[in-house]
């Protein structure tokens, strides 16, 4: 969010509950065309649709619209559990309620729960996608100021990043701002965990270097640019990373390695991890478990972790879990945050007292300001 601060609001990074909504908005437009109707009633749906344009009186017009509209929403509801009632307000518990199995319902209406927990999961992935195509585009080839600084400090300290978004600007950033000794030159490169480039399903099998050092990148949560066969997939499954152009700040900067990509995908799903409570599946994967016990492993070697835009959410227990049960007892702890309400979900982790020294609290509760602000600190500091 902070990387698209300052443009429309339509061509920003979502909120969670931005995210709910425009989830819900694009699956509305999706799950009722590619539906099990039967032809009779798609007929008697564009009938209704058709009378409500042609009818002249305005009044009723707009009632046969209403009633549409009632029409469509509820068959989308029938389609998505929760899609009509408050749950939707809070989209982890909802995730939540989709990929569990509720005890009140029957096995197919829990089976039903799973099918829509699979259609909102990738519309996830689809909603990000595009959003992240559209900053880049009103951003018109500009990287913001404090991210290319950001990136330029975290391969010259060789930092170890953990993050748990989904969208590559991160490694976009590094590709178009950091000047590379080689072999570090593609995105995949950043990755400390055993991916296979997206390209070697087609018999390319470009260089893939194990560099020992410089700036490491664990998405503990999967990528947009990440794919394989999906949660039921077995241990071993290979996530296959598509890589990206790169060389400009742009959405052709993140088109894919390799013409043949976009047909290399087709029977591969993207490895994000659904924000809900429930994430066990998607943990199964050796490649993900591998990744986790290495961060969990440079977090024990940390002398300081800055913990940058995320909240520590409650339902993410496992998060909070490695945390402190890693971080070692004298790590000071620096979040850096538009608001301070992440300070005590930081005191409960770890058990501090809101005067502890260990608790940096400099860059909480300054708006759009708290990463730039920490970033040009803290480069002026190495300087």
């Amino acid at each position: 969010m902070a990387i698209s601060a300052g443009l429309p609001d339509d061509c920003t990074m979502p909120s969670m509950l931005q995210l709910s909504n425009l989830v819900l908005d694009l699956l509305k437009h999706t799950i009722p065309r590619r539906s099990n109707l039967t032809t009779t009633e798609e007929r008697a749906f564009e009938s209704f649709r058709q009378l409500a344009s042609v009818l002249d009186q305005a009044e009723q017009r707009d009632r046969l619209r209403e009633t549409y509209g009632a029409a469509m929403n509820m068959l989308f509801e029938t389609y998505v559990p929760g899609a009509g009632t408050p749950l939707v307000k809070n989209f982890e518990q909802w995730l939540s309620y989709l990929i569990e199995t509720p005890p009140w319902l029957t096995p197919a209406e829990q089976a039903r729960n799973h099918a829509a927990f699979l259609d909102v999961s990738a519309a996830v992935a689809s909603v990000l996608e595009s959003r992240q195509r559209m900053t880049l585009h009103e951003q018109n080839g500009v990287c913001p100021d404090w991210l290319a600084k950001l990136v330029r400090m975290w391969h010259r300290d060789a930092a170890t990043v953990m993050t748990f978004n989904y969208d590559r600007f991160v490694e976009l950033a590094w590709l178009v701002n950091v000047e590379r000794t080689p072999p570090r030159t593609m995105s995949w490169d950043l990755y400390p965990a055993p991916l296979t480039p997206l390209v070697a399903r087609a018999g390319i099998a470009p260089p893939v270097y194990s560099v020992p050092g410089g700036f490491q990148l664990f998405k503990l949560h999967g990528s947009i640019g990440w794919w394989y066969s999906g949660p039921d997939g077995p241990p071993g499954d290979i996530i296959y990373d598509q890589g990206m152009q790169g060389g400009s700040w742009s959405s052709d900067g993140l088109d894919p390695v390799g013409e043949l990509s976009i047909s290399l995908m087709q029977d591969r799903e993207q490895l994000i991890v659904p924000p809900a409570a429930v994430k066990s599946p998607y943990y199964n994967n050796r490649a993900i478990r591998a990744m986790w016990r290495n961060a969990a492993g440079y977090l024990g070697l940390a002398d300081e972790l800055v913990i940058m835009g995320f909240s520590l959410p409650a339902t993410d227990m496992l998060v909070s879990s490695m945390l402190c049960t890693n971080v070692r007892k004298d790590c000071v702890i620096t979040p850096v945050d538009f608001g301070d309400a992440v300070i005590k979900r930081i005191r409960d982790t770890f058990d501090i007292s809101a005067d502890d020294p260990r608790l940096n609290k400099k860059y909480v509760g300054l708006g759009e300001n708290a990463i730039p602000k920490w970033v040009e600190d803290t480069v002026n500091a190495a300087d």
